[in-house]
Parts: structure tokens; sequence; C-alpha cells
């Protein structure tokens, strides 16, 4: 799986995935996420989850994900609670806390 971080929240929700050519991609499936730039936002960063590979063009809600960017953001910001709003069309919060042994 491979993880990219994009600059701004916008680049994130215009972003457009080739998903016939991400299934032939050597890695699972790929995961983008953007710090929030809109502070009345409760959420801290926001990501998309693509894994055409298993069958899922677009993930709507990947918790799984966190696993994956709940350590990378905790270092990023300094704190172990945090919001993820996932971008798919249909959209879903995660509430993400890491620990010493898992997130």
């Amino acid at each position: 799986m491979h993880e990219v971080c994009a600059s701004e929240t916008r680049s994130l929700k215009n972003c457009k995935v080739d998903h016939h050519e991400l299934k032939e991609a050597p890695f699972q499936g790929i995961i983008i996420c953007s710090q929030t730039s809109n502070l009345e936002n409760f959420f801290k960063y926001e990501s998309r989850c693509f894994f055409p590979r298993e069958g899922i063009d677009e993930d709507p809600a990947t918790g799984s994900s966190c696993a994956i960017l709940g350590p990378y953001i905790s270092n990023r910001i300094n704190s172990s609670q945090f919001t993820i709003f996932q971008a798919s069309k249909r959209g879903g919060l995660l509430y993400v806390e890491v620990l010493t042994d898992k997130v």
C-alpha cells in the first residue's frame, strides 16, 4: 500500500484516479491524505482510499487506513487523539486514538 500526502485539501477532493492503471500497480492500494485548512472543521485531516485490486475503486470510509495514517498524523500534530474525514462521495468521520502498541 502506498500513502501520498496532498499539499491542500482542494487537491485531495479534486484528485482523479485511473482505477484500471492502479489495478495493475505492484501494490495493494493507495491512501491520499491532507491536513484540512478549514478552521471551522473539527477534524484535522482528510483522506481518500483506493483499492481497485481488491475490487474497491474508492473505499467510502476506511477505518483500517487509520492504522497507517494514525501514527504519521499523531507525530505531525503532536497529539494521540484526532479525527479524520474520509472525503469519498459518501464520506465518513473517523475518530482515531494512537496508543503505544495499537491504533
